[in-house]
């Protein structure tokens, strides 16, 4: 009986990629599960989220992940609108799933991001990392940080983070700075 156990759990590990996959019929049926309807024509979605005011989401991103033909990230972006303060947190939901013969399976997520999502970017040959970003303004000076992580066990783990943009409107002075990756190299 042991063996069957460990069989059937080396299986499911192997098929799913991890053995904590959720699996869902489609990404509809995904989205239902963990949102509601709601009224709102631009931000269909509610979650209620003890953690924000922000509580309808939209669907702002379904992607292919770079070198996979079966992954999949789906993006659920909050209305800023229903923002209390310019600088409070992004609550930003993502999902990686894996298409299957019986429909999808959430390999990883993070919800209640506290950033913003602005991409996928390939780091390296056969890995993508995500890129999310946040700022504050407050008198006149306003700061925009990016940052490029890997969702890992349901985290988002940071491997590198940059001031993108640094604008001070009360002596007019400001700073651009972007982050290129060059893979070829790698």
């Amino acid at each position: 009986m042991k063996k069957i156990f460990h069989s059937i759990l080396i299986t499911l590990l192997i098929q799913s990629g991890s053995c904590f996959a959720v699996s869902y019929p489609s990404v509809q049926a995904m989205l239902e599960a963990n949102y509601s309807h709601s009224d709102d024509t631009e931000y269909p979605w509610h979650k209620d989220n003890a953690e924000s005011e922000m509580n309808n989401y939209s669907l702002c991103e379904k992607a292919k992940v770079p070198f996979s033909t079966s992954d999949i990230l789906i993006v659920m972006c909050p209305d800023p609108e229903l923002a209390t303060s310019l600088n409070e947190d992004i609550p930003t939901d993502i999902y990686w799933i894996r298409k299957a013969n019986s429909g999808i399976n959430v390999i990883n997520s993070v919800k209640n991001l506290g950033e913003g999502y602005v991409g996928i970017i390939p780091v390296s040959p056969d890995r993508w990392a995500i890129e999310v970003s946040s700022g504050s303004n407050n008198q006149g000076y306003l700061q925009e940080h990016h940052m490029l992580g890997f969702i890992v066990n349901d985290d988002f783990n940071m491997i590198a983070q940059w001031t993108a943009i640094m604008e001070d409107s009360n002596n007019n002075i400001s700073m651009e700075n972007t982050l290129s990756i060059e893979t070829k190299n790698l």
